[in-house]
C-alpha cells in the first residue's frame, strides 16, 4: 500500500490533482486486500501493471431496481397502497408438535410451505422460525422501528448520506423476517446501509461498487468477529454488470462458511452477466408469480440456483404499514430465500454449514413445476419442508 501512496504523491507533484487512496479494505483472514481511491490515468496504468495487483475496476453504479417495488406487474399504472393499520394481536397458531399454521396468509408466504400453488389459507412453519439467526442486508436501509420487525431490526453499518429512507431494504427485510410476511419470523435483521443518494425520497437509491464493497466487507468482518458464520446469511438484493472484486469476495466468504444470497436481477438476461448474481457460490434467486410462472423480466440461466415468489408480493412499507396491492422483483424473491436459509439453520444444527444448507435448499425444492423457463435454467421452487407438503 505504501508504494501506491508514494506513486500518488509523485503524480501530484506533476500537477495531477486526485485524492489517491480513500479507503482500505482489509480482510486478511480471507487473504483479501483492496483499496478505493481516485487516481489519474497514468497512476491507474501503473497500478494495473503492478505484479502486486490482481485487478483494477471502475467505481460503477449499482441498481436495486427500486422502481419494481412501486408498481405491481398486474397493473403497471397503479402504485401499491400503503396501509397504516393498528397493530394486530400476535398471530394465532395451531401447534402440532413443532409445526404451526398462520391463517390466513399472503400467497407468497403460503407458496413457501406448499408444493402446489394458490395457498392463501395458511402458512405452515416450524415455530423456531429463525430464532437465534441473523440476516445482514446489503441494501438501501431498513426502517428499524417498523412494528413488523418486533424490535428485531438492528443498526449495523452505514455508508449512506441519504437522510430519507427509500423503502427497498424495509420491503426485502419483511420477506426475510417480518411478521406476518416473512419466512424467519424470529430472526434478527442487521441493517448494512449503503445508499449514497443525496436526492429526494422519490428518487431511486444510488449505490456504487465502493459502497457495496465496504458494506459487504463490514458484514463479513462482523459475522466473523461475532462467531456467527453458522447462524447468518448476507442478502444482496442489488446488481450491476460483472464486478470481479464483489464476486471474488462472495467466493472467499463462502469458503470461510459465510453464505450470500443474491437477487438474479430484473432484466431478461443470463444472470451470470451480473454481480453478485454471477458469483458461483452465491445462492442466486429468480422470481415466479402465483401460478408458478417465471416473472417475465426475471434474469435466468444456469447460474440461477432456485426460484421464489416475486410477483405481486405483500411487504412492509415505510410508516408502519404494508402494501395492499403487492410489488414485484427478484429482490423480494431473494429475501424469501434468505429467510428460508435462516429458517433451516435454526431448525437443526446439522444444517448450519453453508454448503450443507445450500444442498438442503435444493433437495427440499419442488421440482419441475415452474413454467416459462428458458432452456438451461434449473426448475426448482423454494419449499420449507413442512411434512404435509400440499
Amino acid at each position: 500500500m505504501k508504494w501506491v501512496t508514494e506513486l500518488h504523491k509523485r503524480n501530484l507533484s506533476q500537477g495531477k490533482p486526485t485524492t489517491g487512496v480513500e479507503k482500505v479494505i482489509d480482510l486478511g483472514a480471507l487473504g483479501f486486500y483492496a483499496y478505493v481511491g481516485t487516481f489519474d490515468a497514468v497512476s491507474i496504468s501503473e497500478i494495473r501493471n503492478s505484479g502486486e495487483v490482481v485487478n483494477v475496476e471502475p467505481d460503477r453504479s449499482w441498481s436495486i431496481d427500486d422502481k419494481n417495488l412501486h408498481r405491481p406487474l398486474h397493473d403497471k399504472r397503479a402504485p401499491p397502497q400503503p396501509v397504516s393499520q393498528p397493530r394486530p394481536q400476535r398471530r394465532q397458531v395451531d401447534v402440532v408438535r413443532v409445526w404451526a399454521n398462520q391463517r390466513p396468509t399472503p400467497w407468497a408466504l403460503g407458496s413457501i410451505s406448499h408444493r402446489t400453488p394458490h395457498h392463501r389459507d395458511r402458512y405452515v412453519f416450524d415455530i423456531i422460525a429463525g430464532k437465534g439467526t441473523f440476516a445482514y442486508l446489503i441494501d438501501s436501509d431498513i426502517a428499524i422501528n417498523h412494528p413488523d420487525f418486533d424490535g428485531r431490526a438492528k443498526v449495523g453499518y452505514t455508508h449512506s448520506t441519504r437522510e430519507l429512507l427509500s423503502g427497498h431494504g424495509t420491503a426485502v427485510a419483511s420477506t426475510i423476517a417480518g411478521w406476518p410476511l416473512g419466512v424467519a419470523q424470529s430472526a434478527t435483521l442487521v441493517d448494512v446501509k449503503i445508499d449514497e443518494s443525496l436526492a429526494n425520497a422519490d428518487d431511486n437509491p444510488h449505490m456504487t461498487t465502493s459502497a457495496v464493497l465496504k458494506g459487504l466487507a463490514w458484514a463479513i468482518n462482523n459475522i466473523t468477529a461475532e462467531n456467527r458464520s453458522d447462524v447468518s446469511v448476507i442478502n444482496m438484493s442489488l446488481n450491476a454488470g460483472q464486478v470481479l472484486v464483489i464476486n471474488t469476495l462472495v467466493e472467499l466468504a463462502f469458503g470461510d462458511g459465510i453464505l450470500c444470497v443474491a437477487a438474479a436481477g430484473n432484466e431478461p438476461i443470463d444472470a451470470r452477466e451480473l454481480s453478485p448474481a454471477g458469483a458461483p457460490s452465491a445462492i442466486t434467486v429468480g422470481a415466479v408469480d402465483e401460478d408458478n410462472e417465471m416473472m417475465f423480466n426475471s434474469s435466468y440461466g444456469p447460474g440461477v440456483d432456485i426460484f421464489a415468489p416475486g410477483v405481486d408480493v405483500d411487504h412492509s412499507v415505510l410508516g408502519g404499514g404494508r402494501t395492499t396491492s403487492g410489488s414485484s422483483g427478484t429482490s423480494l424473491a431473494a429475501g424469501f430465500i434468505s429467510g428460508l436459509v435462516l429458517y433451516l439453520k435454526s431448525t437443526d444444527g446439522a444444517y448450519a454449514k453453508a454448503k450443507v444448507v445450500v444442498g438442503l435448499l435444493k433437495e427440499l425444492a419442488t421440482k419441475d413445476v415452474i413454467t416459462g423457463l428458458p432452456e438451461g435454467t434449473l426448475n426448482l421452487l423454494a419449499f420449507n419442508g413442512q411434512p404435509l407438503g400440499d
